[in-house]
């Protein structure tokens, strides 16, 4: 037992190495001594500017979802200008389409404080990255920040009942829409955290039929119905669906 794990060991370091050099070597390292109050610094010709982690958290798994196994490089047949990150978290995603297609424009919500100042920290160097700390929801309201015990990519959001100073204010695709003059989105990333049954329960016909394509995570474990209604409002458009990862990708025919 003890030589496999070491074995498996051997092979997870060389793993680093082969996916981002001597850079891969250097995050493993710093994950082994950094405490959890501080930040590991991740450098790569990959990413243009350098990205921010907070150790012993959910970032770190977020890092091995999005940047090393690139769970958002899917194919794609054109090219993006318009792409919206729901549920940006410290913007690991939106980094990642900011370098992947530097001409495009992209959006990014993330509701919960702590991980939006990560957000900030990590995109503001983007020119191309737009950030907001709100909540994406079918209509106007106050939602307050549920912890459901997961980690920092955990937090999920519901109707607030009272006025409360940590509440966070929503924002609609068709705000979205509205304030950046969209008439077409190339991709919409969700991230939500059980809140995809609001934002395909109701409002949707404006937006939807003008999204080319969806990469979702659904959380019927964490709310029971994601798919449900995911699914119940997509077979009234014409998708073609596929998977990569945690995440089902769903391509408009055109």
């Amino acid at each position: 037992m003890q030589l496999i794990k070491q074995l498996l060991r051997i092979n997870y370091i060389r793993n680093h190495f082969l996916r981002f050099g001597w850079n891969g070597l250097i995050f493993y390292v710093k994950q082994l001594f950094i405490s959890r109050k501080k930040e590991i610094k991740f450098k790569h010709k990959e990413y243009k500017y350098p990205l921010y982690l907070r150790a012993e958290s959910s970032d770190i798994q977020t890092f091995y979802q999005v940047l090393f196994n690139q769970e958002y490089n899917i194919k794609l047949e054109f090219k993006p200008n318009v792409i919206i990150d729901l549920g940006a978290n410290i913007g690991l995603s939106s980094v990642f389409f900011a370098n992947k297609f530097p001409e495009s424009k992209i959006i990014a919500l993330e509701p919960e404080k702590n991980n939006y100042d990560m957000l900030l920290k990590n995109t503001k160097n983007y020119q191309n990255i737009v950030i907001y700390h709100n909540a994406i929801w079918h209509k106007h309201a106050d939602l307050s920040i549920k912890d459901n015990n997961l980690g920092e990519w955990g937090y999920s959001v519901m109707e607030s009942t009272h006025e409360n100073q940590d509440n966070v204010k929503t924002l609609t695709m068709i705000d979205l829409i509205n304030i950046h003059q969209i008439t077409q989105i190339d991709i919409l990333k969700i991230d939500i955290e059980g809140s995809e049954i609001e934002l395909f329960q109701s409002n949707f016909e404006q937006w939807l039929p003008i999204t080319k394509v969806i990469i979702i995570e659904l959380h019927d474990w964490l709310r029971k119905g994601c798919s449900k209604q995911f699914f119940s409002t997509l077979v009234n458009y014409d998708f073609v669906l596929s998977h990569k990862g945690e995440n089902i990708i769903c391509y408009l025919n055109s």
